[in-house]
């Protein structure tokens, strides 16, 4: 598929940047944010250094009192950010949904009349769901952490270069224990993910239909289907969250064993009087804090291999050929006459076969025939839903 095609069916992820100056504006008070949050250690090693250890209580309160209002300060930015945020992603999903609803009623009858109404409900509700909060989590997300890390590892290295080595040492550990999960993760999420839309597109459709499962007494086979889905759901649901309780337990530990050399290191200088303790106990407040950010865009991939299937569904459904409003409007209709008709969805197996009659205004016509027989498709034809 061409790159311009491939474009064409993501015109409408772009829909967060069209609202520029909310967006501005939340990525300015994400840059203060983080500025306020990186300050954060360089004021805790300057309150324990220069006021602390050297008994300045009137400059323990001040640095003390500084240290609050950044971070009230930062709080309430931090709220404005997501208070603006959530705003473009509701636009955002409003948006989506508006052109996903648009597609819907474009699209030919022949080619929607096949897919359930469950179907339809679980793309509109939950897929798009789905795919507004992955790529609210991409936009803003990937700006923030990106700069926060950065920051916080600049800040780092200014204040020893070999620990911050160290640091990207621990990171690029990190990085491999995530990497070595993509295949095993990627192939059960799909697996979950699919069985759960199943599972919801099962029970929209038993509600829609429910006057038809209680006139023919189906409720304990309704119920029975829906046990064996969900109990075979909850089997793939066990298996990954053994697995990412696992690969959780060793990136902890990964993180942890981090933290201790780091630490060991900092004591090591701290002691041969080439580090102050403010500096010691900055610096590994830096270390747990990159971790995070860090934590956030090497986990990426892994969170787009848990909303692929939902990425595949919506590409599915907007690359359905849209139908063809090229017609004639017919304002009066006096007769309708057919001259042997023939159709047939495949051309072996032919529905009406040289069919030919007249239709004149007032008359009353009955069409009598047995299922299968082609009476709707008749009545679909002259609609124009088929051609």
């Amino acid at each position: 598929m061409k790159f311009k095609e491939k474009l064409s069916y993501f015109r409408f992820f772009f829909a967060f940047f069209k609202n520029k100056i909310l967006l501005f504006l939340t990525f300015i008070l994400t840059f203060i944010s983080i500025t306020l949050e990186i300050s954060s250690p360089y004021y805790i090693k300057n309150l324990i250094d220069n006021a602390i250890l050297k008994d300045n209580f009137d400059k323990t309160v001040r640095f003390c009192l500084l240290i609050i209002l950044i971070n009230i300060g930062s709080s309430i930015i931090s709220y404005l950010e997501n208070f603006i945020s959530i705003k473009i992603s509701n636009d955002y999903n409003y948006y989506f949904k508006q052109k996903f609803i648009d597609k819907l009623f474009s699209i030919p009858y022949h080619l929607i009349k096949d897919k359930t109404f469950g179907g339809i409900l679980t793309l509109f509700e939950k897929d798009i769901g789905q795919i507004t909060a992955f790529n609210q989590t991409i936009i803003f997300g990937i700006v923030t952490n990106l700069f926060h890390m950065l920051g916080l590892f600049f800040f780092l290295y200014c204040l020893n270069f070999k620990i911050a080595l160290l640091t990207l040492l621990s990171l690029t550990v990190y990085f491999l224990i995530i990497r070595s999960t993509y295949k095993c993760i990627d192939k059960v999420s799909r697996l979950i993910r699919k069985k759960s839309i199943d599972i919801n597109a099962f029970i929209y459709d038993r509600f829609y239909n429910i006057l038809y499962i209680k006139l023919l007494a189906r409720e304990q086979n309704e119920l029975q289907i829906y046990n064996n889905k969900y109990n075979n759901y909850l089997k793939s649901y066990y298996k990954i969250s053994i697995f990412t309780l696992m690969i959780d337990n060793l990136k902890s530990f990964a993180g942890f064993i981090g933290s201790i050399i780091i630490i060991l290191y900092g004591s090591y200088l701290t002691i041969k009087k080439e580090m102050t303790i403010g500096e010691l106990l900055a610096i590994n407040s830096l270390f747990i804090s990159i971790f995070a950010p860090a934590s956030f865009l090497i986990n990426l991939k892994l969170n787009y291999h848990k909303n692929a299937v939902s990425f595949e569904r919506i590409i599915g459904f907007f690359k359905i050929t849209e139908e063809n409003n090229n017609g004639k409007n017919i304002n009066k209709i006096e007769e309708i006459v057919i001259n042997n008709l023939s159709f047939g969805f495949e051309k072996e197996k032919l529905i009406l076969k040289n069919l030919s009659f007249n239709f004149k205004k007032g008359e009353i016509v009955l069409l009598k025939g047995n299922n299968g027989s082609g009476k709707s498709t008749l009545c679909f034809l002259l609609l124009g839903f088929y051609s």
